[in-house]
């Protein structure tokens, strides 16, 4: 028994220098015991492990190995599966296998392999285009509550893909927003902040982007910016404005960058700092016309050492930003 904890002690140490937590650690164990004991879920869960790597090195002989065994009535492997053969993770990548593991697992009744299985009929991937049985789908898997697949529904219906309008889009995203889907609570915060298909509201624009920026949302961040620095459903704040304009341009956002860039240059929320301001142009890109002249008006103000500092300042926004990107990859959960 001192021989099997202490051994158990080691493997956790050893995980550990290799970037894993003690509980991905205990985590895995637990799979692993139920994986060999012949439970579908277990297998399913301890492929899982074995595909990202969480709490053991990655190994996708391993993961696949134990992933078909359960697929053979678990519909989560069987997502797994098509996600690996969609994106090329560990095999080639193989669109028509994707769409033929999406099917499986529809059959065994997964909302979310609806909605994905739907998205490859709408873009023709491994399956010819056929935007009725997308719809047919998404609208099968939002019956059962699948958040995504109310928004996916809400577009079809905003894109006329379905009649019914501007009415039953907006009807799809609230069900989608009620439930967290980041998506659904943007595109409604634009319907609210445009008054298309609904009443005008700014500050239920506001309510529900400040919901997408607390998830992380680059896009939500700078629309929430956006709301303070010009007293959009909010009391102007531009303190607040540039704080949340910085969250998204680390994120890569060239529109937060952009106005971040603006603020910086008019020293609104922030001390006024042209290199920075340069920085972010920089880094935002040549976006339009009116970008590519205030980027020439601002290089034009400074002097080829302060030119040198933004250059060296747009590197390590590109650190943070593919620091920031890659967090984001790490996977959770596979859609």
């Amino acid at each position: 028994m001192r021989y099997l904890v202490r051994s158990f002690l080691l493997l956790l140490s050893a995980w550990a220098c290799a970037g894993v937590t003690p509980a991905e650690v205990a985590h895995f164990e637990k799979c692993r015991l139920r994986a060999e004991a012949g439970e579908a879920q277990g297998q399913s869960m301890l492929g899982f492990c074995y595909f990202v790597g969480q709490g053991v090195e990655q190994d996708y002989e391993k993961a696949f190995l134990w992933l078909r065994r359960a697929a053979v009535k678990d519909s989560d492997a069987q997502m797994i599966l098509a996600h690996a053969y969609r994106n090329g993770e560990g095999v080639p990548q193989d669109h028509a296998a994707a769409v033929s593991w999406y099917r499986k697992a529809v059959e065994l009744g997964n909302p979310r392999a609806m909605v994905n299985l739907g998205s490859c009929y709408q873009r023709g991937e491994g399956v010819r285009a056929d935007s009725a049985e997308a719809v047919a789908l998404w609208r099968r898997a939002a019956e059962m509550g699948e958040a995504r697949a109310q928004y996916f529904l809400g577009e079809a219906y905003a894109q006329g893909l379905v009649p019914g309008g501007d009415e039953q889009a907006v009807a799809w995203y609230r069900k989608a927003a009620e439930q967290g889907e980041a998506s659904a609570q943007e595109e409604l915060g634009m319907r609210f902040f445009t008054g298309k298909g609904v009443a005008k509201d700014l500050p239920a624009a506001f309510a529900l982007w400040r919901k997408v920026a607390d998830q992380g949302v680059a896009t939500g961040q700078a629309r929430l910016g956006l709301c303070y620095g010009y007293g959009l459903g909010v009391a102007k704040d531009p303190i607040l404005a540039a704080s949340w304009w910085r969250k998204a341009a680390e994120q890569g956002s060239a529109s937060a960058q952009d106005m971040l860039a603006g603020a910086y240059q008019r020293g609104e929320g922030v001390p006024k700092d042209l290199v920075e301001a340069c920085t972010l142009r920089l880094l935002a890109g040549p976006r339009d016309a009116k970008a590519v002249q205030a980027l020439a008006d601002l290089q034009a103000s400074l002097t080829p050492s302060e030119l040198a500092l933004a250059q060296e300042r747009v590197q390590h926004y590109r650190k943070i930003i593919a620091r920031n990107e890659a967090e984001r990859g790490r996977p959770k959960h596979l859609r």
